[in-house]
């Protein structure tokens, strides 16, 4: 009976043990630090790429805490448009952070007119225009900054491929010429594309839905073939935000990934431009944004915690640099041009370094800008020396200066080895001088196979170049060398039988 009692307890204290021991740690995510994702998309701790300067408190010209922000723009020339929804005001701050006017009422043709919750704002910088989506009053204004509208788009009057007939426009950005593309709210077939003269000219990439593959083979299943077609089609979400570069290109985030089809891609470890949170187009509509990474650039990557990053904004920085904000973990995401993870960081807390509700992020030169809804403040991050090395090889390699990016790099490498991405400068800037073989060594380092691939083939064809005049060459007296022993021969043949 003892014994009995004995192993019943053991047995009792196993199981207990087996529940309470973790079988995997998994990083604190609640420490401050900056990070990027290691092959095994697993966290790994980098050296700090930016730091907190300053926080700035946005307030109204009668010194009040805004009653909900929602958007910011800043100009190349450093000035600060904010946007506040609640109070229908936009807040204009100087480069020193000083407000400069605070717009609440507007001209139009002589009348006083207000906002009515607008979400959205946008400089031109050519021309300085405002560009505001004035979401409830279902329009896109055009004003001064003193307030003098200058021009007022209204919607279509109907939506070609949709039910929907009214418009609520939540975001806006227009090129040189005046064309405007929007995001407007229950409008799924992508961003709303209007002329300078205000006219609706149709749509522009329309994002695909991916569904779980236990989805995929119920719908497959009780489909018929025309439907399963069509499946690719089918359009279930909105776009979050928009941004426009100084070269017309339109980028586009998605805030409604859902978490199975994030787990999907990263378990498969296989690549799907339509599982993504951002999206870069040309002017024909054709997503051209670069994701030569080890991974996708969709934010987060450890599903273990649950958590799909919710993509709210994006900031274009230096050197073909942008930046994701993911307000679900209140972290940002800072990619290169080729869409490597370059650092990330950032949380959710009350804390100087942490965030409370942030709902825009831009780009003031190199410093990171970030407007704080709940604690009403912009945050200004400057770069670290470790982060403005990178900035500067990433430029010179932007701009085809792989000459000047090549010492960089190897100056980034030797301050964080972890970062393979300064193998991959270190690989393309051999890459182009001719040195192939090194900068497969490089590429083999950063684990980027198709770069290695390309440098084993042209290493290959340069090989074959160097080889092929040799080996003509010896064909060449081979034949030569056979053409004149048979025509020796032919020739003692011919004076023999002769004599």
């Amino acid at each position: 009976m003892k014994k009995k009692l004995l192993l019943f307890l053991l047995a009792a204290i196993f199981t207990v043990g087996m529940w309470t021991v973790p079988v995997q740690a998994y990083p604190d995510i609640t420490v401050d630090y900056t990070f990027i994702f290691c092959a095994e998309n697993r966290r790994l701790i980098v050296p700090d790429s930016f730091k907190l300067h300053r926080i700035v408190p946005v307030l109204n010209e009668f010194g009040h805490m805004p009653d909900d922000l929602i958007d910011m723009h800043v100009t190349d020339d450093g000035r600060i448009f904010i946007l506040d929804m609640q109070a229908n005001r936009v807040l204009i701050y100087n480069d020193e952070f000083e407000l400069e006017r605070d717009l609440v009422y507007f001209n139009y043709n002589g009348e006083v007119t207000t906002l009515d919750r607008p979400e959205g704002i946008f400089i031109q910088e050519s021309t300085g225009i405002i560009y505001i989506a004035d979401t409830n009053n279902r329009r896109i204004l055009q004003s001064d900054e003193y307030g003098n509208i200058i021009f007022v788009t209204y919607g279509p009057e109907t939506f070609p491929g949709t039910d929907f007939h009214l418009f609520y426009p939540t975001n806006v950005v227009a090129d040189v010429a005046g064309n405007q593309t929007v995001i407007a709210r229950h409008v799924n077939m992508g961003f709303l594309q209007f002329s300078p003269e205000g006219e609706f000219v149709g749509y522009m990439g329309a994002p695909r839905v991916q569904m779980s593959g236990f989805t995929r083979i119920i719908r497959r299943f009780f489909s018929t073939r025309e439907q399963r077609q069509r499946m690719w089609q089918f359009v279930p979400t909105e776009y979050s935000n928009v941004a426009i570069d100084r070269y017309g290109f339109i980028y586009g985030t998605i805030s409604s990934l859902a978490l199975w089809d994030v787990v999907d891609l990263v378990n498969a470890g296989e690549r799907n431009d339509d599982v993504t949170p951002i999206k870069r187009f040309n002017a024909a509509g054709d997503d051209i944004l670069k994701r030569n990474g080890l991974q996708m650039p969709i934010g987060n990557l450890d599903t273990t915690t649950g958590i799909v990053s919710r993509v709210i904004d994006v900031a274009l920085g230096p050197g073909g640099t942008y930046t994701l904000l993911c307000s679900a973990t209140a972290t940002l995401y800072t990619y290169s041009d080729e869409g490597i993870l370059l650092h990330a960081f950032g949380r959710q807390g009350r804390t100087r370094n942490t965030f409370g509700r942030p709902v825009a992020v831009d780009y003031m030169g190199n410093e990171l800008l970030v407007l704080d809804a709940m604690l009403g403040v912009i945050k200004v991050f400057t770069p670290t020396e470790y982060n403005l090395l990178k900035l500067e090889a990433l430029t010179a390699e932007y701009y085809g200066y792989f000459d000047i990016a090549y010492p960089l790099w190897g100056e980034v490498s030797r301050l964080n080895t972890a970062f393979r991405y300064a193998y991959i400068g270190l690989g393309m800037a051999a890459y182009e001088s001719g040195e192939f073989r090194q900068a497969m060594t490089y590429f083999a380092n950063a684990r980027h196979d198709r770069n290695y691939s390309r440098a084993k083939e042209r290493l290959r064809m340069e090989n074959m170049e160097t080889a092929f005049p040799i080996i003509f060459a010896v064909l060449v007296g081979a034949v030569a060398i056979l053409f004149i022993k048979g025509t020796t021969t032919n020739v003692r043949t011919f004076f023999r039988e002769r004599m």
